[in-house]
Formats: C-alpha cells, structure tokens, sequence
C-alpha cells in the first residue's frame, strides 16, 4: 500500500470537516461547540498520522525512508494538521471577553467611554439622539 494513502485521506476527512463547518454557518446553524467538526478534525489528523506510522514503521523508518513519496506525505500531513489546528486556534478566539451580549438592536447603548485618535475623551452619552455608525476592530498589539 503507498504511504500516501492514509495522509491523502486524513487530509480529505479534514477537509470535509472544514467544509461542513461553513456550509453551516451562512444557515446560521453553526452550534457553540462544533463537536463533528471538531471529531472529524481529530480522526483526519489522526489517519495521517497513523498512516505515516504504519508505512513507515515508526518514528526511525520516516526518517531513515526520507524520499520524494515521504516528502508528498509530509506535506500532506502538514496541510492536514495546519487546517485543524487553525481551526481548533479559532475556537479560543471566538467568544467575547466579557461573555454573552446583552443588547439587542434598537435598544440604547450603555455609557461607554473611549479614547478617539487624537486621544480625547469621547462619551456615547454625548451622541445620543445623533444616528451614529461604531466600527470596532478586534486586535492584539
């Protein structure tokens, strides 16, 4: 059996799992915790790597067999591995630091108190009755 096989397959599975997790998103049906998505991220890399085991023999036959079809396995495996992590990252990244939103559309915003580019004080108080626009970006520096 090529050594291709299973890294081919596992990389196919985390794929699909990648695939089915947006298909469910513009349904918006996309559950809190993705429990498939997460088991089928899980059992491709799982393949890859048992794959790369059992063709190989170990961790010493991978690198004793180092070629042109264990380099293609590799980057398969690569590929499987950074999608499922990327994802698995994006799960730590999803939910909000002060836990679930309590304001629905149409109700009046809280005080909030910010600092614009210049750095002076702007209040959400003083733009009450104005219709106003807030574009918040999410970052880390």
């Amino acid at each position: 059996m090529s050594p291709l096989i299973f890294p081919l397959i596992g990389l196919l599975v985390v794929v699909a799992a990648w695939l089915h997790y947006l298909w469910l998103m513009p349904r918006e049906q996309v559950p809190a915790t993705p429990l498939v998505t997460m088991a089928g991220l899980t059992l491709g890399a799982a393949l890859q790597i048992g794959g790369l085991w059992s063709a190989y023999g170990g961790p010493r036959g991978l690198l004793d067999s180092f070629g042109p079809t264990a380099a293609i396995a590799w980057l398969l495996v690569a590929a499987g591995w950074g999608l499922a992590g990327f994802f698995f990252w994006l799960m730590t990244q999803r939910h909000t630091p002060v836990g679930q939103l309590t304001i629905a559309v149409g109700e009046p915003l809280p005080s909030l108190f910010a600092r614009d580019s210049a750095g002076a004080q702007v209040s959400t108080d003083s733009l009450r009755g104005h219709r106003t626009l807030f574009k918040l970006f999410r970052g880390h520096w």
